[in-house]
């Protein structure tokens, strides 16, 4: 029998424990993330998730211990909010900028208790995430595509539109943008995920200034951040 006959045969049981291992992974997954939603990520234990998943202790530390666990679950609710974004429609550079990240501030907020801990995760370096580092690449580009839009759509304006706040921010995203549209997105971004982490991984205490927390419309802190980086690399921009 030729080796091209015996092939298929020879990967079957390879493929067969790919997939047995791909659905005890969800199995694990499914039970972490509803146990977290029930008694919080804290009272939840791993000998509590090997029991609603109905496998041993140790089918679930070689998914990840509790960390690892909630790091994996919260990036399949990043990637799923991203994939069912919707058209951005916002005028202006900011406005773009906020709609981009709109679907995960919103996220953040109703999931803030398991947030928190996702976010002290990264930052603590424990533990890793591919898929927040691949969106953030994502998100670079994204903003940049916004400043270019912004920019093409502010240079066909009519002169005599009345300037709102927003505008004015687009008309400075559209100055700047020519000189490093780039640089601009990755200000951004850094905007971005240093408003998120810090603002999530703040205690519920009383507001305190220039402190975001979750007594605070997330959504301003961020659109004054946004308007600040791009006036300020408007400003240190070179004009013709």
């Amino acid at each position: 029998m030729s080796a091209d006959a015996t092939e298929p045969h020879a990967t079957e049981p390879q493929s067969r424990r790919t997939m047995a291992r791909a659905e005890t992974e969800h199995k694990v997954l499914c039970a972490a993330r509803e146990l977290f939603d029930e008694h919080g990520y804290t009272d939840a234990t791993i000998r509590d998730i090997a029991c609603r998943a109905e496998v041993s202790v140790g089918t679930v530390m070689s998914v990840g211990d509790k960390e690892a666990l909630l790091v994996q679950i919260f990036d399949q609710l990043i990637e799923a909010e991203h994939q069912h974004r919707t058209p951005i429609t916002a005028e202006g550079c900011v406005e773009r900028c906020l709609e981009l990240v709109r679907p995960f501030l919103t996220l953040f907020v109703e999931r803030l208790d398991l947030a928190r801990i996702y976010a002290s995760i990264l930052l603590s370096g424990r533990h890793s995430s591919e898929v927040f580092q691949a969106l953030g690449e994502r998100l670079i580009q994204e903003f940049e595509d916004a400043i270019t839009t912004t920019e093409v759509a502010t240079a066909h304006a009519s002169a005599t539109a009345q300037a709102s706040a927003t505008a004015h921010a687009s008309a400075t995203a559209q100055r700047s943008a020519t000189a490093h549209p780039r640089a601009i997105a990755k200000a951004l971004h850094a905007a971005y995920i240093g408003t998120l982490f810090i603002w999530a991984s703040t205690p519920n205490t009383p507001n305190t200034p220039n402190t975001p927390n979750q007594n605070l419309d997330v959504e301003e802190h961020l659109r004054t951040h946004f308007t600040t980086v791009i006036s300020t690399t408007h400003k240190d921009a070179p004009h013709s």
